[in-house]
């Protein structure tokens, strides 16, 4: 038998039903950043945007890495990256030894939002261990073949 790292189903839940959850994000954003950042998710961004600026975190990336990272289209990606810019969380810039090459780097805007996010993901991943530390070995390969299953069909897909 397998030994199941607790921490590792924690983490394998949270990732896969937080993609489609923006709504936790909201509340998080709210009770820790203040409603400016809510009501700017709420009204403007989706979970593929934050996913984005957390992408990008702490770095300049060619958009091409972008979307060789994102569960989404080149051209959903590019929609994405556009109005990440116009609504100022980032910066497209041309790379100097190759023009080809466009650059993303985060505005201090987009560098506390994607700091904001990558807080909600700790504190979720936090609080999932800690439910998922009074789980008996059988009930944790009872979550494992379930995550399999889900994902074998999709629903989860990566």
């Amino acid at each position: 038998m397998v030994q199941i790292s607790r921490d590792h189903i924690a983490f394998q839940v949270i990732e896969k039903l937080q993609k489609s959850s923006i709504s936790e994000k909201l509340d998080f954003f709210e009770k820790n950043y203040g409603s400016l950042y809510a009501e700017e998710v709420r009204a403007q961004l989706t979970h593929h945007d934050l996913e984005i600026l957390t992408l990008i975190l702490g770095k300049e990336v060619m958009i091409s890495d972008v979307v060789n990272q994102m569960s989404i289209t080149q051209g959903g990606v590019s929609r994405r990256i556009k109005k990440l810019n116009e609504l100022g969380y980032l910066e497209r810039f041309r790379g100097l030894e190759n023009y080809r090459n466009v650059y993303v780097k985060l505005t201090s805007k987009g560098e506390h939002l994607a700091k904001a996010n990558v807080a909600f993901h700790e504190s979720a991943y936090k609080e999932a261990k800690q439910d998922f530390s009074s789980l008996t070995e059988d009930e944790l390969q009872t979550i494992e073949r379930f995550l399999n299953i889900v994902q074998k069909y999709g629903e989860f897909g990566e």
